[in-house]
């Protein structure tokens, strides 16, 4: 549930594992679903397979909207 006055023209995930910083950091484009909300496949191949906690932020209009700690525990 996020407020977004100016309105929403692109959401981007920054995503990296936990292990080594953000030497992985890959950014992916989530797309609208027809309930508004938005979505994005997340690679492990991006991030050479590694399993553990992973880090994802939220971006809209270049403003950081939301975080995640734990999108994916592998």
């Amino acid at each position: 549930e996020l407020f977004a006055p100016a309105g929403i023209k692109q959401v981007l995930l920054p995503v990296w594992t936990e292990a080594n910083g953000q030497d992985d950091i890959r950014w992916y484009t989530a797309n609208r679903q027809a309930n508004g909300d938005y979505q994005a496949t997340i690679f492990i191949a991006d991030h050479r397979f590694q399993s553990g906690m992973y880090q994802v932020h939220a971006m809209s209009n270049c403003q950081v909207v939301g975080m995640s700690g734990s999108a994916a525990n592998l």
